[in-house]
C-alpha cells in the first residue's frame, strides 16, 4: 500500500516537472512570463491546461505548447551524458539564485549540485587577460577555496579558466549554451574535471549553441549564485561589467581589482 502511495506521489512530481519544462520551452515564454503564469494559475500543470486563456487575457497570439515527448526526450538526453535537471520548486535548487527577480525555472547540470547551496563568490574578467591577472585570479580563487567559499565563473578563456583551475573541486561554471556544448572547445579538458569534482549549470536546453545574446542571460546566473562578485580585469565594454550590474541589481557585494591605468584590460574594472 505504501509503495502505491509513493509511486502516485512520484508520478505526480514527474508530471509537474515535465510540465514546468514544457512551459519554459514554449516559444515566447521566458522566466518573467513563466513566473507570471505560475503565480496566476498556481502550478505548471494548471498553467498548461489554461495557457490559451492566458494568451487571450493578455491579448497575445497563442503559441503551440512544447510537447510532452520533447520534454521527456530532453530529460533522457541529459541522463545519457551523465547530466540531470533541477527545477525552481525543488529543495536542491540553489537557494540564493531563487532570490533574484528572474531565476531560471529549470537548470541542467553536471556534477555536485550541493556546491550551489554553499557559500559562493564569483570571479570574472577578461578573456585576453594579462599574466599578472591570471596569477592574481589564482591567488584569489585559492584563498576563497581555503575559506570554504565556492568559486563561480563562466568557463571562458582567461580569468574564468584561471579561477576554475585554482578552485577545483570547489567551483561552479555557468555556460551560455546547452550543458553538452562547452564554448570554446579548448575548455573541454577542464569540463572533464567538472563532471567529476565541480558543477556545471546551463539554462538553455541540451544541444543549444551559445549565441551573443545568451551571455548576458548567463551572467545574471553567475552573480545570482554568489554572495559577492569580483572583477579582476575588464575593458570598458566587457561582459564582466554586465555581471557587475546584475550583482548590483541583486543587492550583492561587488569588488574590483585595481589594474595599471593605461592597460585597456583594466579600464572597465578601474572605472
Amino acid at each position: 500500500m505504501l509503495n502505491k502511495i509513493l509511486n502516485r506521489s512520484q508520478n505526480s512530481l514527474d508530471k509537474n516537472k515535465i510540465n514546468i519544462l514544457r512551459l519554459i520551452r514554449t516559444d515566447g515564454i521566458g522566466p518573467k512570463t513563466f513566473y507570471n503564469i505560475i503565480n496566476y494559475y498556481g502550478d505548471a500543470t494548471k498553467a498548461i491546461e489554461h495557457l490559451p486563456e492566458f494568451y487571450k487575457r493578455i491579448n497575445k497570439k497563442p503559441q503551440e505548447i512544447a510537447k510532452i515527448d520533447d520534454a521527456e526526450k530532453e530529460i533522457a538526453e541529459l541522463h545519457k551524458i551523465g547530466a540531470d535537471m533541477v527545477c525552481y520548486n525543488e529543495d536542491s535548487y540553489p537557494k540564493l539564485l531563487l532570490q533574484i527577480s528572474d531565476p531560471p525555472p529549470v537548470l541542467s547540470y553536471k556534477g555536485r549540485l550541493n556546491l550551489a547551496n554553499m557559500n559562493c563568490a564569483s570571479i570574472v574578467g577578461a578573456r585576453n587577460c594579462s599574466i599578472s591577472g591570471k596569477q592574481l585570479t589564482a591567488q584569489l580563487a585559492s584563498g576563497l577555496k581555503s575559506a570554504d567559499i565556492n568559486v563561480v565563473s563562466g568557463l571562458a578563456r582567461g580569468i574564468d579558466t584561471a579561477a576554475h583551475e585554482a578552485a577545483l573541486p570547489s567551483t561552479i561554471a555557468v555556460i551560455a549554451g546547452g550543458i553538452d556544448n562547452i564554448y570554446p572547445p579548448v575548455i573541454h579538458k577542464l569540463d572533464e574535471k567538472f563532471s567529476k569534482d565541480g558543477l556545471i549549470f546551463a539554462e538553455l536546453k541540451i544541444c543549444s549553441v551559445p549565441l551573443a545574446m545568451h551571455f548576458p542571460q548567463r551572467n545574471r546566473i553567475i552573480s545570482g549564485l554568489s554572495l559577492a562578485t569580483i572583477i579582476v580585469e575588464a575593458g570598458l565594454n566587457s561582459g564582466s561589467l554586465i555581471t557587475a550590474k546584475f550583482a548590483m541589481e541583486q543587492n550583492r557585494e561587488i569588488f574590483a581589482c585595481p589594474g595599471f591605468p593605461l592597460d585597456p584590460r583594466s579600464k572597465g574594472s578601474n572605472k
